[in-house]
């Protein structure tokens, strides 16, 4: 069985030299490039969307405009955290299902600020 896959990495010279490659670097000892994986990271962000209210500089805190609960004596309105309507799959979920794309926050993008 090892001789059929030696012969496989013989037959096909891209993966042969980068088979090289990768076992020269563990035979010198160096370690191989590790790629950044980064959890999340196509999924929309709360900060960006139309629905979020920031919280000065605590943005760790910032609520969600489309959950609260409004206060029978005064009326106030009191939000929900973002990072909870994320955290529940019930409310928008870690897909962001309420997401709505602020252009405030598209046309800072675009203007490099």
């Amino acid at each position: 069985m090892n001789y059929c896959i030696f012969m496989f990495f013989i037959w096909m010279p891209s993966i042969h030299t980068m088979f090289n490659s990768i076992m020269s670097n563990i035979i010198k000892g160096n370690r191989l490039p590790i790629l950044p994986q980064i959890k999340y990271d196509t999924l929309p962000i709360c900060a960006k969307c139309i629905h979020f209210i920031p919280n000065g500089s605590r943005i760790d805190l910032g609520k969600c405009k489309m959950r609260g609960e409004k206060g029978l004596v005064d009326g106030h309105v009191v939000y929900e955290y973002a990072e909870n309507m994320r955290n529940n799959n019930e409310k928008c979920g870690i897909s962001g299902v309420y997401y709505v794309e602020n252009p405030a926050c598209d046309s800072a993008k675009n203007s490099g600020e």
